[in-house]
């Protein structure tokens, strides 16, 4: 489990002197405890671990939209380096392409012209293949489908 590795990595960054990175981790850390102490112990598994990754990580970016759009470009670097620390502790994300033939595989499942309302199917299907796909890649395809 990811949360069984993080102290070393804390520990061999404070070592390097590279207190940012440090501080970085111990951020994905406290989500990761938030997560765990919320439910049962033995009800948290690496599945729930990835999916508050994967909310934080949608949480930096958004944060980093907020503020290049508020002319804030040294808060948004903060963010962008925290971002970049995270996906170390993420899967390999698919490419846009994998996420493209994936998404138009589970629409051809269907058998039918999709709908927006099956949004959400689409996109549980394509999380099972690449749990960091792009949901707005997905929901782009699904609306040029759906027309």
């Amino acid at each position: 489990m990811i949360l069984n590795v993080i102290d070393a990595h804390i520990q061999k960054a404070l070592k390097e002197g590279n207190a940012k990175r440090a501080e970085s981790i111990r951020l994905i850390k406290a989500e990761l405890l938030k997560q765990y102490k919320a439910g049962k112990p033995e009800d948290y598994t690496e599945e729930k671990e990835l999916k508050t990754l994967l909310k934080l990580k949608a949480q930096i970016e958004d944060s980093i939209e907020q503020y290049t759009k508020a002319n804030r470009e040294e808060l948004a670097e903060n963010e962008r380096f925290d971002l970049s620390v995270l996906s170390e502790f993420l899967p390999k994300e698919a490419t846009e392409e994998e996420i493209v033939e994936a998404t138009n595989k589970a629409i051809d499942e269907l058998g039918r012209k999709p709908t927006m309302s099956d949004m959400k199917t689409i996109m549980a299907r394509v999380k099972e293949v690449f749990p960091t796909a792009n949901g707005k890649i997905i929901s782009e395809i699904l609306k040029e489908r759906a027309k």
